[in-house]
């Protein structure tokens, strides 16, 4: 059969009865995008060479000497708590060598610290670390899974809402007319001249099976005046005739449809 046309207003109303998890998906993602690239921006600012070393390595098998501290920087670009990392630099001496090492930690004790003061160095090979401080550590990829966890939800919640626009449009578009049984109406609102609600109707398909339906509608004004029995005009599927629907009027008058 010939598409029945369907402007671009049809789309939106159709969207508008599925805004919740649409705009809830798109909320969703938004705030799982910016923590995702708020925290994959904080690791690559943090993923220098000192976060690779094996600290638990080195201080289970190291050897333990002092150093001096030789700079001291914060970086300002990451927050954890309020509370910024910093990067101690320091130097030691090994069999007259003398080494530099770096060690990032976020103990609020570096603030007691000053260049030149002496600090425990614990080495192992060329990698080394301070033990008077804590080891900075955050799990970044932890939280950037649970974003992307939350993204999928989001963007399931948007296809639902997509998905379900797409199946009533096509109804819209390309459903047969079919004369149906008016059973009842079920108004949404417990309110005088609510005109949204539920219409319940009995069809027969075309392989003879009765089938009891409902459908959400707007213009539930249109049936007060039908009666239980009474014969009214719905779509269904021509594909899959357990799809059904109401035949919307405000959208046959602003699409012209010809029923």
């Amino acid at each position: 059969m010939q598409a029945r046309l369907i402007k671009f207003d049809t789309y939106l109303s159709l969207l508008k009865k599925h805004l919740v998890p649409f705009v809830a998906g798109i909320v969703i993602c938004g705030i799982s995008l910016y923590i995702f690239v708020l925290f994959s921006f904080m690791s690559l600012t943090l993923s220098q060479e000192s976060l690779d070393v094996d600290y638990e390595k080195i201080e289970k098998e190291g050897t333990s000497t002092q150093g001096v501290v030789t700079d001291i920087s914060t970086i300002y670009s990451a927050s954890i708590n309020g509370r910024h990392p910093s990067d101690i630099s320091y130097d030691y001496v090994v069999d007259g060598d003398t080494l530099y090492g770096q060690f990032r930690t976020i103990d609020p004790d570096v603030f007691d610290l000053y260049v030149g003061d002496e600090v425990d160095v614990r080495y192992l090979g060329s990698n080394s670390m301070l033990t008077d401080f804590e080891t900075f550590s955050f799990p970044f990829q932890i939280i950037q899974y649970v974003c992307l966890i939350f993204l999928g939800i989001g963007v399931t919640l948007m296809l639902y809402a997509v998905i379900r626009v797409v199946v009533k449009s096509q109804l819209l578009k390309y459903g047969k007319i079919v004369e149906a049984t008016f059973v009842k109406t079920d108004p949404m609102l417990s309110v005088a001249f609510s005109t949204k609600g539920v219409v319940f109707y009995q069809y027969t398909t075309s392989t003879g099976r009765v089938i009891n339906a409902k459908c959400k509608t707007d213009d539930l004004f249109l049936f007060r005046e039908v009666k239980p029995g009474d014969p009214i005009k719905i779509f269904v599927g021509t594909k899959n005739e357990n799809n059904s629907s109401l035949i919307p009027a405000v959208e046959a008058q602003r699409n012209r449809w010809v029923i």
